[in-house]
């Protein structure tokens, strides 16, 4: 069952973690922690909350870290699935990929844990990212040379290539 409140209740933290981030999608909710963990909580159809299961949570979980990671440095919620930027630079994506959410050159697929994204090229790390439906946009490049790059569902041209085809790695806007 759900609950509805019209007053705001408050988000149930994990024991000795306060939120540096949060952010909110259509049926759910991600935060990063002060301990750096990404951590979600609300439906979690196709593992849109990223700790492993397709179980719905009422109060935070951590999310599964990477390998190679240890902290998360960004986090977006969208419509069915999470993206987030590790501490390593590279964005992770989880939940559903039907349109190549996941930016890593796959599209049709699910993941109830962080999957990498394609590093472009000559692009090293990413510092900033949003993720709105089903298409992400991040900021990356080296020293200050940084581009904006996108990926994901382009129907109406949200990539910004130019075109109104689908992304299922990262493209320059």
């Amino acid at each position: 069952t759900h609950a509805q409140s019209i007053p705001p209740v408050a988000v149930t933290m994990p024991s000795g973690v306060t939120f540096s981030e949060i952010s909110v999608g259509s049926f759910h909710s991600l935060a990063i922690g002060t301990n750096g963990k990404g951590y979600a909580w609300g439906l979690n159809t196709n593992g849109r909350l990223g700790d492993g299961t397709t179980t719905g949570r009422r109060s935070p979980v951590a999310v599964t870290l990477p390998s190679g990671v240890t902290s998360f440095t960004r986090i977006s919620a969208g419509a069915s699935a999470s993206v987030a930027i590790g501490n390593n630079g590279r964005v992770y994506a989880w939940g559903n990929n039907t349109n190549g959410t996941f930016g890593n050159g796959v599209t049709g697929t699910t993941s109830s844990t962080p999957v990498a994204a394609t590093m472009p090229s000559g692009v090293t790390s990413f510092t900033q990212l949003g993720l709105r439906s089903e298409h992400v946009v991040a900021v990356g490049g080296n020293g200050t040379d940084r581009k904006a790059y996108a990926w994901g569902g382009n129907s109406i041209g949200q990539v910004g290539d130019g075109t109104m085809t689908n992304r299922s790695s990262p493209v320059a806007v």
